[in-house]
């Protein structure tokens, strides 16, 4: 027995232990259809508040729950685009990132496109 305690045997400096902190882990099934999810709800908020929270304010009746609608929509865009980002610089589920980032992209140009529509 050595002095490290492995009765002769060498270890490899290769070889991952599953203790070590510093090994790669394998990606989460669950977060890139979180962040598809949080995409698509996302854009069906940032859209119906937006859509919704006009003709409102157009009417006369009031827009403020329609503002909230649209911040809670842009936020969970915001987090989809921040997490495909992050993500995509790991290995594993790259193409479901890139997916989320499509789709959390989406409220960035629907609004465009209202906002240069709106200019003739």
């Amino acid at each position: 027995m050595d002095n490290t305690g492995n009765l002769g045997m060498q270890r490899d400096p290769a070889a991952r232990d599953n203790h070590d902190p510093r090994a790669a882990r394998p990606p989460r099934g669950w977060l890139p259809a979180a962040a598809i999810v949080a995409g698509l709800v996302g854009f069906v908020l940032v859209a119906w508040g937006f859509l919704t929270g006009v003709m409102a304010a157009l009417n006369g009746t009031g827009n403020a729950p329609w503002i909230v609608v649209f911040l809670i929509g842009a936020a969970l865009s915001v987090a989809t685009i921040v997490t495909a980002v992050v993500q995509l610089r790991r290995p594993g589920h790259r193409v479901a990132y890139g997916i989320a980032l499509g789709i959390g992209l989406l409220p960035v140009a629907l609004i465009l496109l209202l906002f240069i529509n709106s200019r003739g």
